[in-house]
């Protein structure tokens, strides 16, 4: 050990090379190989960095180990960072490692799922897939309650940045959705926790954005399974009433899915998403029927599909894009939480920037309640006294000839920078909060993004994570 780290703080350390690197046996030699390209880039195609070494582990211990020689390293004086890779499906960078180890956590996933029918969980691993997860809990009748859009996401994702979909108004998103979770302090210790147990780290790694710890494995909460879904699009040419609707649906016993969108560029219309679960004996037409008789619109389009089906519903767009070869393409999303009460002022932003620039993509707005959140979770809300605060992501789809550093990709990149600088809390009026915030190169913007949580989150990074080897990618506490 002592002579292999003498090579290592010297240089003579190849981690590129599978052949010649040869870590300490505890931190499992075979489970380093020389990255691909996957790992120097994710979905978003905007920041290509590359990492030093891929680190494919076999067992949770694997990353423990790894980490606590990270550590003997780094207080030697050779810093060396890591930080785990899921679906790598963030969009700028923030999963990348540079110059570091990246830990691909899907080869931990297990094909084993335990589930407890009686209580209602299922324990999994970090690196299994959402739709795998779902495939599962439908074996039993069962299913979590609250998603993502899209299922080709890991759990450990996105419990990591927060995990928000329609459901949300109802139940929260994911990270309040999780009884317990095993984790790997930056320091290498492996720990449990929950609400009652190790609550500080618990509640510091939901949607805490890797910085104290890996999550290794999930205990998820469960209920009863529907089998089918009411599918319905309502139309509005009106944003005003297409927000009041929304708000209306959200506050309906009988809505289990909400979002919106925008869609147009000459002529701008919206439209309600809204999903009603049911099983064969359910009045479902009387229920529909009496929703619909409380809203402002009667262009409806509806359609009756699986609630399987319904759930990965954005499965089938990417398989039509990946024919069309749109999918491995730049994406240069924007996503924010915005409060209820600027809703129609940053409406007019909106407008704005599609006159300047139409969205090749899809644009969400839709209301959630703050009262479903947990406050001492890591993931931020726009502060104030907001009962609802609006979902708004900005998915943009670009031609692949738009490559990094290209004018037409650095044009977009400066209209949602634009959007930020007039509606992020710090900067602009508005008040809102990135939502999978990014690194601009400054502390002032995570000082303004975490306000009165920052002072907490250096204290947990200085106690989980003090020689800040974890997850340096959002640029939180490492600089590029």
């Amino acid at each position: 050990m002592d002579f292999l780290l003498i090579v290592f703080l010297f240089g003579c350390f190849p981690f590129g090379s599978e052949s010649m690197f040869v870590p300490p046996p505890e931190v499992c030699p075979s489970c380093f190989h020389t990255p691909t390209v996957n790992q120097s880039i994710d979905f978003g195609r905007l920041i290509q960095r590359w990492p030093t070494s891929l680190f494919q582990p076999k067992q949770d211990r694997d990353i423990s180990h790894l980490l606590l020689f990270a550590n003997t390293v780094s207080k030697h004086g050779r810093k060396i960072t890591v930080g785990p890779n899921g679906a790598r499906h963030s969009t700028h960078g923030q999963a990348q490692v540079p110059g570091g180890i990246v830990v691909d956590m899907t080869s931990l996933q297990s094909t084993q799922f335990e589930i407890n029918p009686l209580k209602r969980y299922i324990d999994v691993d970090a690196g299994a897939l959402w739709v795998d997860v779902l495939k599962e809990t439908l074996k039993h009748g069962l299913t979590p309650r609250s998603w993502t859009d899209y299922l080709y996401l890991t759990v450990g994702g996105t419990l990591s940045v927060g995990g928000i979909s329609g459901q949300s108004f109802r139940y929260g998103p994911q990270i309040m959705n999780v009884l317990k979770l095993d984790v790997i302090t930056g320091k290498g210790d492996m720990m449990t926790c929950s609400d009652k147990h190790n609550s500080e780290l618990f509640y510091g790694v939901l949607g805490g954005l890797g910085q104290f710890g890996i999550i290794t494995r999930a205990r998820i909460i469960l209920q009863v399974a529907p089998k089918r879904t009411k599918w319905i699009k309502i139309k509005y040419d009106d944003f005003e009433i297409f927000t009041k609707d929304q708000e209306l649906l959200i506050a309906m016993d009988e809505s289990d899915y909400v979002e919106g969108f925008l869609t147009g560029v000459a002529q701008i219309s919206y439209t309600i998403e809204l999903a009603l679960y049911y099983n064969e004996y359910d009045p479902i037409q009387k229920i529909l029927d009496e929703v619909m008789s409380r809203l402002s619109s009667t262009e409806v389009d509806t359609s009756d599909v699986t609630y399987f089906d319904f759930l990965n519903r954005v499965r089938v767009e990417e398989l039509d894009l990946r024919k069309q070869g749109s999918w491995d393409v730049p994406h240069p999303w924007l996503n924010l939480l915005v409060p209820k009460s600027q809703i129609y002022n940053f409406n007019h932003l909106i407008l704005q920037m599609v006159a300047t620039s139409p969205i090749n993509g899809t644009l969400l707005i839709y209301p959630i309640y703050t009262n479903k959140w947990n406050n001492k979770m890591s993931m931020m809300l726009p502060k104030g006294n907001n009962t609802v605060v609006y979902v708004v992501s900005i998915l943009r789809s670009m031609d692949k000839n738009c490559t990094i550093g290209s004018p037409c990709l650095e044009n977009v990149l400066g209209l949602n920078q634009n959007i930020v600088d007039k509606s992020v809390e710090g900067k602009g009026s508005i008040g809102a909060k990135e939502y999978l915030a990014y690194s601009r190169g400054k502390e002032s913007t995570w000082i303004a993004h975490f306000g009165t949580k920052w002072e907490n989150f250096k204290l947990l990074k200085h106690k989980y994570d003090p020689l800040h080897i974890l997850s340096p990618g959002p640029g939180i506490f490492h600089s590029f």
